[in-house]
């Protein structure tokens, strides 16, 4: 057992609940006699403030670039040192969204799952203060995606949707009074912004790079919808210049004088906009593999992808400069097995300071690391900041299965597997060569499923269209191992303490259609002697009460209005899910008790995939008495 490593993903997943329990939601509808004594937020969108507005002054962009950020992590570039984290992969929940920066505070938009009063939160950080918790300053509700920019001493707001005519749905301010707290108002900029919407021009999702435009040049940079034409704006809504171009437009990004078009179909063209007309210089890629990171110094910065084996890619990371045409490759980089799917290289790529930084896999753990583009070599260094604890690699090594079947007839291919495998080191984990035996034989079985299957499919005629092109149905299956944690527990009423290993492993499965179908496999272990075993060997309730507990607590669930259920009979489910649950129905443990997962369309359409519903260990006859592991979740 490791107690302090124990300690420590304990006290990381419970950190960012105690820092949202400890601030008052804001109400806007709330009497005076309810209202808190200083609000936070102050919302002045129905009557704006008497004062006068203060004279536009541009702030320094680079209060933002001087922080880069993950869904994890947000990295302070001059210090080398974290301002915030949250266990995303840990917690399933919590994850960075976005983020803008003022010379003392950084701001944060943080997705809250599971909240029923809002979709996200927005968070302030006390740069210059060691050790700040974040304060919460607003809840924030969105269909779809928020972003934040920060100019002239306001934030700005900006509300995506896929449901509007046009990507951006709303922009809204707050305004920073002296003590830190908000003032939510839509500015004379709100206005103009909306104004120009409404016009049929669009600012780009992209809405860092517009704000870095904004902050750089003063100008509001955007496309028409109608027509093959952008156009730049002063503050006041005024048009400055517009250009004419002939390609198809998706989105528009546009820093030091260098204009960039991504295209519908694919290409990247740059464009020079001194003067009246719009130049072309270069052009970047001839479809969607090319992926533009930043443009910025005059040049772009992308990378292209390619399979090494099924499900992991290979990326290579490129510096184009349209001007003279050289293109320098900067570094390359791999996903790794025993991860989520993290792009390694792509997060958290920023350049500052002719330096660009990002995430990458290394010893175990997801680092920052920076790549001089000073040095001719492009010399690549590991700062020592922690993105994301991997906490399997501590106890076991990850690889990989993987084959693809050509059609006997037409050769294209009609299967790829890909099964991940663990090896639990025999230093860490008692018993682990009979565990990692036990292991291997279940991978093995899957081999042995997917290559008679396989088999089966290949020697069936393959049906033909009219045309005498040959059709079939392609096929996948993807199997990874999410990791391991070791539990002891106390069982009530007895002298007797059980310490076990549960190993979780998942899966996706496409047969063709619409989506795929998600699996998920969990295996028990008794440390003691290796055995596997099952719930029933450590729950300390009958399988009857389990049942009970079972349909309570998920009739609990759906009656707090969790998880998307199909049923709006609380009798009908509570019966459902009694006939369903026991010892053998799929489960797992965490920090908090035993979770039951029900498979997409038993309880809840696809979309709402698996609903897990927590049964604590006190109402099981258990109580935990120490955890290890990270359990790492895609």
């Amino acid at each position: 057992m490791k107690p302090l490593k124990a300690a420590l993903v304990l006290g990381a997943c419970f950190l960012l609940l105690g820092c949202a329990i400890k601030e008052d939601r804001i109400d806007e509808a709330a009497d005076d006699r309810n209202q808190p004594q200083k609000t936070v937020v102050e919302d002045d969108k129905l009557v704006q403030s008497g004062e006068e507005e203060e004279e536009l002054q541009s702030f320094a962009a680079e209060y933002s670039d001087s922080v880069v950020w993950s869904d994890d992590t947000i990295l302070d570039i001059d210090d080398q040192t974290i301002l915030y984290h949250v266990d995303y992969h840990v917690e399933k929940k919590d994850r960075i969204c976005s983020v803008a920066a003022s010379e003392d505070t950084v701001y944060v938009i943080v997705d809250c799952y599971g909240d029923e009063e809002a979709n996200c939160i927005l968070l302030a950080l006390d740069r210059l203060a060691d050790d700040a918790e974040p304060k919460v300053l607003d809840k924030i509700e969105s269909e779809m995606d928020v972003r934040l920019g920060y100019y002239n001493n306001t934030l700005y707001l900006a509300d995506y949707s896929p449901y509007a005519d046009q990507l951006l749905k709303e922009v809204d301010a707050y305004k920073i009074r002296e003590d830190g707290s908000l003032q939510r108002t839509k500015d004379e900029l709100c206005k103009v912004m909306d104004s120009l919407v409404e016009q049929g021009y669009d600012i780009c999702k992209n809405f860092e790079d517009f704000m870095t435009c904004l902050n750089e040049q003063n100008i509001l940079f955007l496309r028409n919808r109608d027509s093959s034409v952008v156009a730049s704006f002063d503050v006041e809504g005024n048009l400055i210049r517009e250009y004419t171009i002939e390609p198809a437009v998706s989105s528009v990004r546009s820093t030091d004088g260098k204009l960039l078009l991504e295209s519908c179909t694919g290409g990247n063209k740059i464009y020079d906009l001194e003067g009246d007309s719009a130049e072309q210089i270069g052009e970047v890629g001839y479809s969607h593999k090319e992926i533009i990171l930043e443009i910025i110094g005059g040049c772009v910065y992308y990378y292209t992808s390619e399979e090494y084996t099924y499900s992991r890619s290979a990326y290579h990371f490129y510096r184009y400069d349209p001007v003279s045409g050289a293109e320098d490759l900067l570094f390359e980089t791999k996903d790794v097995p025993g991860q989520p799917y993290v792009a390694n290289g792509v997060k958290g790529f920023t350049v500052r300071n002719d330096k660009c930084y990002f995430i990458n896999y290394d010893d175990g753990c997801l680092w920052w690391f920076v790549c001089d583009l000073s040095d001719k070599d492009y010399a690549l260094t590991r700062l020592e900041v922690v993105d994301e604890y991997r906490g399997i690699f501590d106890v076991a090594s990850v690889g990989y299965e993987a084959k693809s079947y050509d059609c006997n007839i037409c050769d294209g291919t009609m299967f790829e597997y890909y099964i991940e495998t663990v090896t639990l080191s025999e230093s860490e984990i008692p018993c682990a060569g009979q565990i990692n035996q036990y292991l291997q034989e279940k991978i093995n079985s899957y081999i042995r499923e997917q290559e008679k299957y396989v088999q089966t499919e290949l020697n069936q005629e393959t049906n033909e269209t009219d045309s005498g092109e040959h059709i079939h149905t392609y096929e996948t299956r993807d199997l990874w191992f999410d990791g391991t944690t070791q539990y002891s527990f106390g069982v009530a009423g007895k002298d007797e303490m059980i310490t076990c290993l549960e190993v979780d492993i998942s899966g996706y499965e496409y047969s063709g259609g619409a989506h795929g179908y998600p699996t998920r496999e969990r295996y028990i272990f008794d440390l003691q002697d290796g055995s596997p075993i099952t719930f029933a060997d450590i729950c300390g309730v009958s399988e009857e009460e389990f049942r009970k507990l079972a349909a309570e607590y998920t009739v609990k669930d759906y009656q707090e209005g969790n998880g998307g259920y199909f049923s709006t009979d609380e009798e009908s489910l509570y019966e459902t899910v009694y006939d369903y649950a026991g010892f053998d129905c799929l489960m797992h443990m965490n920090s908090k008790g035993v979770v039951i997962e029900y498979s997409p369309y038993f309880l809840g359409p696809y979309a709402s995939g698996y609903i897990e519903v927590t049964i604590p260990y006190r109402d099981l006859g258990l109580y935990l008495t120490d955890i290890y592991g990270v359990n790492v979740f895609r």
